[in-house]
């Protein structure tokens, strides 16, 4: 999208900040994240669905027809990784074909350049959600919520906690929509090979940091 375009759709300072933070991450290797948490809810809504549609967590052999999909993104070999940490996918299927979904991971899950997220032992971390361009517009992500946050009280989680780029305004539309509050910022420093995670008072005080693992293989062991 052009900068001429965000400013419309976005406004003036979100169009020139986000262009900011962009170059910050491109130019000089600082990347800058928000931190958004919110409660679980055990009573979340859960409203009726259509005949023929379904909300359930992936399972192993669910796998290969997803694989198949490209407009899914969700290569086999990334989904058994998850599996094999312990992180699950919860869905939303029409007629059997799944369309909507999205990931939590629990204490530990890698995200990008060598680093992982780390969370504590009672939150969840939402991440990589993605819906059909058919099936957009159908609020199918809080629907998957709702149902998420009833499942995940049941094992005594209280919290969910992401992270967002400083420059991507319509996820952060949509994360405040979920009831998300932001608690800080957190990031990292990439010169060359060097990486250096921080964060803010406000991350630190829930638990939430960006680190580089020793030894990757031995995490959630």
């Amino acid at each position: 999208m052009s900068v001429s375009a965000n400013r419309r759709r976005w406004g003036l300072w979100n169009s020139i900040f986000g262009r900011f933070m962009r170059l910050l991450a491109s130019r000089l290797g600082v990347h800058v994240f928000l931190i958004n948490f919110r409660p679980l809810d055990a009573d979340a809504f859960l409203e009726d669905i259509p005949p023929g549609q379904d909300i359930r967590y992936l399972k192993r052999e669910d796998l290969d027809p997803v694989d198949k999909e490209p407009s899914l993104n969700l290569p086999k070999s990334f989904a058994e990784a998850a599996f094999e940490r312990g992180d699950v996918c919860i869905g939303y299927f029409d007629r059997n074909r799944l369309v909507s979904y999205f990931w939590c991971g629990f204490e530990a899950v890698p995200m990008e350049a060598g680093l992982w997220v780390r969370v504590p032992p009672n939150y969840s971390y939402a991440y990589k959600a993605l819906t059909v361009e058919s099936h957009r517009g159908r609020r199918l992500q809080q629907l998957l919520t709702n149902a998420s946050d009833r499942e995940l009280t049941k094992r005594g989680l209280t919290h969910n906690i992401e992270y967002i780029a400083t420059y991507n305004v319509p996820q952060r539309i949509a994360s405040a929509r979920y009831g998300n509050k932001t608690i800080g910022i957190a990031g990292f420093v990439k010169w060359g090979t060097l990486i250096r995670p921080f964060r803010s008072p406000g991350v630190k005080a829930h638990g939430f940091e960006f680190f580089v693992p020793a030894e990757p293989s031995a995490i959630n062991k």
